[in-house]
């Protein structure tokens, strides 16, 4: 199939853009939707259901708690690309005047195509994933939107890890989708978990002044809309594809080696320490590294790992990271002890570590933790850690620590936390709802006889005929 050529234009005019916006303030919620509604042109309608969507004729405030200065979403639905401007511009006027913003607030993108009329020769449900991340120029997005760098919120997508080992692949380009692991997950600065649904969600623009920012917020749409385009309506990869896969699989050629000979890994990243029940004899290394090269090479590629020890806990049967700089990356199932973390964190154990402006999912913070500016979701922390300025939404777990300046909620408070008087505790809404099968239950002894003798003087009810079925 021959691709049909269209002018920028006339890709704009085909192009179906959703925002949503997250930011705090303290004016009442009520003259918030009333503000936001007049830029916007339609109803804004408030709640704390977060499975509401948005229609083309009304904007959902999502209210995520009450507090003194709650947190909240704007989410306006997609609509003609060339047609956001007003809007756009009126809400970041509005945010810069009234909000405030912080790590963890950004600015979302939908992007959808009307593909009816854009007649490309692949559409985004169908799409090349993989050509769409060697596309990317993150530098462009990241020089207009520093404070993403990093962000456990819009993690890099240039990242690509084996599916399974590290096998020979003689040309990258032709196996990208069927031999990495590709960055598919809400959390990634690109967004490809509704991709088959036709829609891509983009998570570059935020940090603390993204709303003093319309004009770069304006470039980096339309950027995203050209980028995904270009994608969608070309054939083969450009020599820059070719170029940028070359770069993000530097590093694989090395690893693909380590994996078969652990007494390279243990010359070329001479700073990784590995040892096996603690112990760093070379040659017990080497008896286990078919145990251990996995787990240990991919963290490597994943977390761009540089210096740390590594340990294999052969009696758990558990890894182990310590003195480690874990800085803008995703790790998961990890014992992580005395780390520096900035990144998204799942499923691990930690122990005496310095978590800033983190995400921390499913995992537990044992002790001499300190957590700054992060948000923890269905993590459990014991006591002896610090939690500072965060947002924790935790489903019930536990937490049983020193809390200052944060909100909580929907957790379990411990016997031995202690929280501050700036923390907000919101707390889970339960509806009552009664047993089944069970009737009202009344206390005194019932007589009906009163209702008899209301009926005395009543004429025969007979069986609800009309006609006179008693003759006597």
């Amino acid at each position: 199939m021959r691709a049909k050529d269209y002018s920028v234009q006339e890709v704009f005019n085909n192009t179906s853009i959703g925002l949503q916006f997250e930011f705090y303030s303290s004016k009442k919620t009520g003259f918030i939707a009333e503000d936001l509604a007049k830029p916007l042109g339609k109803q804004v309608i408030v709640t704390g259901d977060e499975k509401v969507v948005p229609t083309w004729s009304s904007a959902i405030l999502l209210k995520e708690y009450n507090g003194k200065r709650p947190r909240y979403q704007l989410k306006i639905a997609p609509q003609d690309f060339l047609s956001i401007g007003p809007g756009l511009h009126g809400v970041l006027g509005w945010l810069k005047e009234h909000a405030a913003f912080d790590y963890s607030t950004k600015l979302s993108v939908d992007l959808s195509f009307k593909h009816r009329e854009l007649q490309t020769l692949t559409t985004i449900s169908n799409m090349d994933v993989g050509k769409m991340i060697l596309k990317m120029d993150e530098n462009y997005l990241y020089e207009r939107f520093p404070g993403m760098k990093g962000s456990p919120f819009a993690l890099s997508i240039k990242r690509l890890v084996p599916f399974d080992g590290f096998i020979n692949v003689s040309n990258p380009l032709s196996n990208l989708n069927t031999s990495f692991k590709l960055p598919i997950a809400e959390y990634y600065a690109v967004d490809f978990t509704n991709q088959t649904m036709g829609n891509l969600k983009f998570n570059y623009i935020g940090g603390s002044d993204y709303a003093a920012k319309p004009g770069e917020i304006n470039e980096a749409i339309k950027y995203y809309i050209i980028s995904t385009y270009q994608v969608l309506n070309s054939a083969g990869y450009t020599p820059d594809m070719q170029y940028e896969l070359k770069k993000l699989t530097e590093e694989y050629s090395k690893m693909r080696r380590a994996y078969y000979e652990p007494e390279y890994f243990l010359t070329e990243y001479a700073d990784i320490k590995v040892s096996v029940d603690l112990n760093r004899m070379d040659q017990i290394t080497k008896t286990y590294w078919s145990k251990i090269r996995d787990p240990l090479l991919k963290l490597v590629l994943e977390s761009d790992l540089k210096r740390g020890y590594f340990n294999w806990d052969s009696e758990l049967g558990q890894f182990e990271l310590r003195d480690a700089e874990l800085n803008g990356v995703r790790v998961s199932n990890l014992f992580l002890m005395e780390c520096q973390i900035n990144g998204m964190v799942e499923n691990c154990h930690i122990w005496s570590s310095s978590i800033m402006n983190s995400r921390v999912s499913k995992s537990t913070l044992v002790s001499g933790n300190k957590v700054q500016s992060s948000l923890l979701e269905v993590c459990r922390v014991d006591r002896a850690n610090t939690i500072e300025k965060s947002y924790i939404i935790n489903q019930g777990e536990i937490i049983n620590c020193e809390v200052n300046e944060s909100i909580i909620k929907n957790a379990g408070i411990g016997q031995n936390a202690k929280l501050d008087e700036e923390c907000t505790v919101v707390e889970d809404k339960q509806v009552s709802i009664p047993p089944p099968g069970q009737g009202l239950q009344v206390g005194e002894i019932r007589d009906y006889r009163w209702i008899k003798d209301m009926r005395e003087n009543d004429p025969e009810p007979g069986f609800g005929n009309e006609f006179k079925i008693n003759y006597d």
